[in-house]
């Protein structure tokens, strides 16, 4: 005979046999019958409640925390009686400030699981410390995502688009929330939300910012972005700005570049359609490892002149048009020449782009802020005028 239960007497059934193991699992190796009692009458109780899941899913997990906190107190039943209790109300006040890590923080968890922002499996965290710091860095993610979405709008309404194609994409912010937008995961002062922006300031000191964004590097791959920063009269960028917001000069362009040309044959590639076929972060930990197996080969080629030996580096120019039989040690100037045009025209166009936008469209007030302002007031005691030969420069 078939028994077939219900959905809500099933779910009942459940969380009952979850409370049982977990009375069982929070006194495991308890000595002292005060802490027992404690820990399944005061702590479990609370932890149920706490629980916001409703078979209980959680409270077998926090059971075997608060177990792993109470085996850790020193209760010696030989002491003499004061001392006892003494020792059992310490090792009660500590089991206490542990259960309160979980109870205020369950039903924090489970909403970020849910959301994807931590592991649904809430076995992988051993530590209550470690728990506890994974949700505060939820809790940051979530409230980014909120800052983001906030500033999308405005971002879309204030931003230039010189290029966007399969390989980079390059932007002019021209307010808070498109730097911000744009500069998202970056240590950038000019794209800071959390502590005070500067775009403004330095945009109206005539700075102008170009954000490239690298469309084949890894996500966390330092030359992801690049911020190129341009004054007044600049014929390049007067500084270039990666990930961590480190200066590193207009030959980071050029390496962004090359990178960028890796990954994108790597994705053409029978490796990469291969990885492609992954699930999951399996997927992009395998991108990654295949992209990095390439830029190592790469400078080993480059000190070496021996590209003989290394498999995934010849895929890569096998996927830029070069045959096999060119691919020899005695053949190196040649295939790195090849490359390297490639980044040269990469390089050129980015900071070609950018220089021409920046000429049509250089930062700080316009001609039409300063007109605003002379009409505005009355200016008695200061003779104004106006550069025609110098935009934007009235004195």
């Amino acid at each position: 005979m078939k028994i077939i239960f219900s959905k809500p007497l099933y779910s009942q059934l459940l969380e009952e046999g979850r409370k049982e193991n977990a009375q069982a699992m929070i006194v495991k190796k308890v000595e002292a019958p005060e802490l027992r009692e404690y820990l399944v009458d005061t702590i479990l109780n609370n932890i149920i409640v706490a629980d916001p899941t409703p078979n209980k899913k959680y409270i077998e997990w926090a059971a075997r925390r608060m177990a792993d906190t109470a085996r850790r107190q020193e209760v010696d039943s030989e002491a003499d009686m004061d001392t006892y209790f003494a020792m059992v109300d310490r090792a009660k006040d500590i089991i206490e400030s542990r259960a309160r890590i979980i109870v205020v923080n369950l039903k924090k968890y489970h909403k970020f699981a849910e959301r994807n922002l931590m592991d649904k499996n809430i076995d992988k965290y051993k530590d209550l410390n470690d728990w506890e710091h994974e949700i505060y860095k939820a809790e940051r993610e979530e409230r980014e995502r909120e800052e983001m979405k906030r500033r999308e709008a405005g971002a879309k309404e204030t931003t230039d688009y010189l290029h966007d194609d399969d390989n980079y994409m390059i932007v002019r912010p021209r307010s808070e929330d498109s730097s911000c937008y744009y500069g998202k995961g970056t240590r950038w002062c000019i794209s800071a939300t959390r502590s005070r922006n500067y775009f403004d300031q330095y945009t109206g000191e005539g700075t102008g910012f170009y954000f490239v964004l690298f469309k084949h590097l890894p996500q966390d791959d330092v030359y992801k972005k690049l911020a190129l920063v341009f004054t007044v009269g600049d014929t390049e960028p007067s500084e270039v700005f990666d990930v961590a917001d480190d200066e590193v000069g207009t030959e980071a362009i050029a390496e962004a570049a090359r990178h960028n040309i890796f990954g994108e044959v790597l994705k053409k590639s029978k490796t990469g359609q291969q990885i492609k076929k992954l699930k999951g972060p399996g997927r992009v930990e395998s991108y990654k490892q295949a992209f990095n197996d390439i830029v190592e080969e790469y400078d080993d080629f480059v000190r070496t002149d021996s590209i003989e030996d290394k498999p995934s580096l010849q895929e890569v120019f096998l996927g830029l048009g070069l045959d096999e039989d060119e691919l020899r040690n005695d053949n190196a100037d040649l295939i790195l020449e090849h490359l390297e045009e490639l980044v040269n025209d990469q390089q050129y166009d980015i900071i070609g782009e950018a220089i021409a936008h920046f000429e049509d469209n250089p930062a700080g007030p316009t001609d039409a802020d300063y007109q605003d302002l002379y009409d505005q007031h009355r200016y008695d005691y200061l003779y104004i005028s106006y550069d025609q030969y110098e935009e934007n420069r009235w004195y």
